[in-house]
């Protein structure tokens, strides 16, 4: 017996019970079908995660944030500072495992007006390496510059969807033109590109309107897009040079809003933490008022649901698999009830068992050959069907290697669902087999 035969054999028998080979590949179908889905989603959810994370400044950026003080220091409340500028000084003049330091000053309630358009983004008095922290790209004009930082200039550099609600698009044209931030004249010198949470897929990045503060559906990169960005001396100049409390002026306000730093080698992360706490710790005299958020514990959370939506997901197409593994061992035991002469026969003519077993075995493999094709098939169409259903979400992306493991499983069920139907048939009695009616 040769495996060519048994391959013929094997296909020959499906064709003369097509109904019957049908319902037998039905549970290999399901179970191929549902772990090839499972893959495709969730290298689909991986993926845009990943693409938030780089969007948001990826895993090298560190936000060094306000923190309660611990209570072996209560006593010292009065003599906390919050983050200033000074933390900005001495980073940039001790911090060699940072590339980029970039502080903001941020105007709450801010409103920017063109001609008889308003809206409220986010105001923020910034340095150069906002940009490049952030992971902003440029769609038109410049970003802000030394220069504009130095002399305080009443520019503005705009976030996509700012400047297509004020100008009802965005265009090379409406560089150079003038607005009014709380009624303070600005001019814009520079566009941002929009930045979407894309369908990761075959769909490409295209920016929509819809991702704004007003949608039910969480945006990432809303401060990204409606970000109205000006020089930082400018902000302490024109909004930030006096600061009123219970009625009492307390001079200019100092206080950076967000301090975020980009670390140069992930390799020395945790060198570059060190280094960056013992720092600010100095120039807050020791004071622990700060934090350090890093995007490590999102990293992980990436992770984990991962592994947890492989295993589940595994679990039930292994449950479909298991079925459809009974499914063609039940079939395979029924064709050999129907050819006990036919078995009988071949070994009367000089068959060996091993012969008989190959041919019921490769019988078997054959549906679940068949059966994980079609399943490969119907996993695709459930991932375009998803997208359709599902319009918001990533898009499902099939590998190569999801494809190779799903078939692999359904060729291991087909050879152990029929090692017991092979091994009974090889075990007759060739006397037996052709006297039976």
């Amino acid at each position: 017996m040769n495996l060519t035969t048994g391959f013929t054999e094997g296909i020959r028998e499906i064709f003369s019970h097509k109904f019957r080979s049908f319902l037998t590949m039905f549970g290999v179908i399901l179970g191929v079908a549902s772990l090839l889905s499972m893959f495709g989603l969730t290298a689909g959810a991986i993926a845009g995660s990943k693409e938030i994370l780089e969007g948001i400044g990826g895993l090298e950026k560190v936000g060094i944030i306000d923190s309660p003080i611990p209570p072996s220091q209560e006593g010292l409340q009065e003599l906390s500072t919050g983050r200033t500028y000074r933390d900005v000084i001495a980073l940039r003049q001790n911090a060699s495992l940072l590339s980029y330091i970039s502080p903001e000053v941020g105007l709450g309630d801010a409103k920017i007006t063109y001609l008889n358009k308003q809206m409220k983004p986010k105001v923020s008095g910034v340095e150069p390496d906002l940009f490049t922290v952030d992971k902003h790209t440029l769609e038109y004009g410049r970003y802000l510059t030394p220069l504009d930082i130095e002399l305080s200039k009443r520019v503005c550099v705009l976030g996509h969807n700012v400047s297509e609600e004020l100008f009802g698009s965005s265009s090379a044209s409406h560089v150079g033109k003038s607005v009014r931030i709380n009624g303070e004249p600005f001019i814009v010198v520079g566009i941002l590109s929009a930045y979407t949470q894309q369908k990761i897929g075959n769909s490409p990045k295209t920016p929509s309107r819809s991702m704004s503060k007003k949608s039910s559906r969480w945006d990432p990169f809303w401060p990204k897009n409606n970000l109205v960005a000006i020089p930082i001396t400018t902000m302490q100049l024109i909004f930030k040079s006096s600061r009123v409390e219970n009625g009492v002026e307390q001079g200019p306000d100092l206080k950076l809003n967000d301090l975020n730093v980009q670390v140069k080698s992930l390799e020395q992360f945790p060198e570059a933490l060190d280094q960056i706490r013992n720092i600010i710790l100095l120039t807050h005299h020791g004071i622990q008022d700060f934090g350090l958020n890093t995007r490590e514990d999102y990293f992980q959370s990436i992770e984990s649901y991962n592994q947890s939506m492989k295993i589940t997901g595994g679990i039930i197409a292994g449950i479909s698999l298991l079925v459809g593994g009974l499914g063609i061992a039940n079939t395979m035991l029924a064709s050999i009830s129907e050819r006990i002469r036919e078995i009988g026969i071949r070994r009367a003519i000089g068959a060996r068992q091993i012969d008989i077993f190959i041919q019921i075995l490769i019988e078997s493999i054959v549906l679940a050959l068949f059966g994980g094709l079609l399943g490969i098939g119907l996993g695709y169409g459930l991932a375009n069907g998803i997208v359709f259903l599902a319009p918001n979400q990533n898009n499902p992306i099939i590998e190569v290697q999801a494809i190779v493991i799903s078939f692999s499983f359904a060729l291991a069920v087909g050879f152990f669902a029929g090692l017991y139907p092979a091994w009974h048939a090889s075990r007759m009695s060739p006397l037996q087999a052709l006297r039976y009616e």
